[in-house]
């Protein structure tokens, strides 16, 4: 009778026990899998997967600009490493991620060791505003009063801004009316 009464409450202890194991299991593995946080830009969310890492790291030599999503905000020690490493952290983007520039020769594992969960590019949709790429419309407040339509151009770290100013003005006629060193942008009306 002992025996049957432990049996039934051994039964559901363990089957309680095994499902908290398997979600610790899981919650401890998702930095392997999709984000936790999808990236809240102004296009808006963008959901995270291992692809888009992997891609990513395959892409490009040299320096790449790109993502770095963290489990949470980095503290200061994180900071330093990742910077000792030449990833430089730029503009913050809602859930816990950066614009950040990245060498090459940074591996997953030496990102993952520093807090970061993931690691994409920054595709040309998640940089413009919805109200251009999806309605091809120029906001009424970014027309001037020369009559054009004014940008700013936020560009990675180790981008130069003369060379990206000079491109603009001979490719695309572009007239540069401002460059900013503090935010590594270049001004333009179109």
């Amino acid at each position: 009778m002992f025996a049957a009464r432990l049996r039934g409450r051994l039964v559901p202890a363990l089957a309680l026990l095994l499902a908290v194991a398997a979600t610790l299991y899981v919650s401890t593995h998702a930095a392997k899998g999709p984000s936790p946080h999808p990236l809240r830009l102004r296009t808006g969310d963008r959901h995270l997967t291992v692809a888009d890492s992997e891609a990513f790291l395959k892409s490009a030599t040299g320096i790449r600009g790109g993502i770095v999503q963290f489990e949470s905000i980095p503290t200061e020690s994180q900071r330093a490493a990742l910077n000792g490493l030449g990833v430089r952290l730029q503009r913050y983007l809602p859930d816990n991620a950066f614009i950040a520039s990245i060498p090459a020769d940074v591996s997953i594992a030496q990102l993952e060791a520093h807090g970061i969960q993931w690691v994409g590019a920054l595709r040309a949709e998640d940089k413009i505003a919805e109200v251009l790429s999806v309605y091809g419309v120029t906001p009424e407040w970014a027309v001037g009063a020369d009559g054009l339509p004014h940008f700013t151009i936020g560009l990675y770290p180790h981008v130069n801004l003369e060379e990206v100013s000079g491109w603009l003005a001979a490719d695309y006629g572009a007239q540069v009316t401002g460059i900013s060193r503090l935010g590594h942008a270049v001004e333009v009306a179109l």
